[in-house]
């Protein structure tokens, strides 16, 4: 990751304590319920993503305009 710059120092904090909480696996990133474009539940409410299907992920969330191709 690139240096935080061109920020005030607080927010510099912010963003290194919340980066050292996702490396630490404090804070989880991917958590359900996450919904797919065409309204089907990808991962259903309080759970996380392993990291195989996230490696593999081929959809976007709902909301997102575009498809993959």
């Amino acid at each position: 990751m690139s240096p935080f710059a061109n920020m005030p120092d607080d927010v510099k904090i912010l963003a290194q304590s919340t980066v050292d909480d996702i490396s630490a696996g404090k804070q989880k990133i991917f958590v359900g319920p996450l919904v797919d474009q065409s309204g089907a539940t990808k991962l259903p409410a309080g759970q996380v993503m392993d990291e195989a299907t996230l490696s593999g992920l081929q959809w976007l969330v709902q909301g997102v305009e575009g498809k993959l191709t």
